[in-house]
């Protein structure tokens, strides 16, 4: 198990570093720098968006205390 984990550690490691290398290359030889900051703006976007529907879901489905000490009673 821990040997997968590392494995797949390194994996995100190099996709990471792939990422910045294309993101760079982008910026500043390609001439797409203004479509590769709407990308990465875009996709921060929407990472934070879906963190605050994970959360605001985490918090409707949370059972209230009433709720578990009526099930606690049972």
């Amino acid at each position: 198990m821990a040997a997968r984990d590392k494995a797949f550690g390194g994996l995100l490691s190099l996709i990471a570093i792939l990422l910045a290398v294309i993101y760079l290359y982008a910026m500043i030889w390609g001439g797409y720098a203004l479509l590769a900051v709407q990308v990465v703006v875009t996709i921060g976007f929407l990472v934070i968006m879906a963190m605050v529907f994970w959360m605001g879901y985490t918090i409707m489905t949370t059972p209230t205390i009433e709720e578990l000490e009526k099930r606690s009673k049972k």
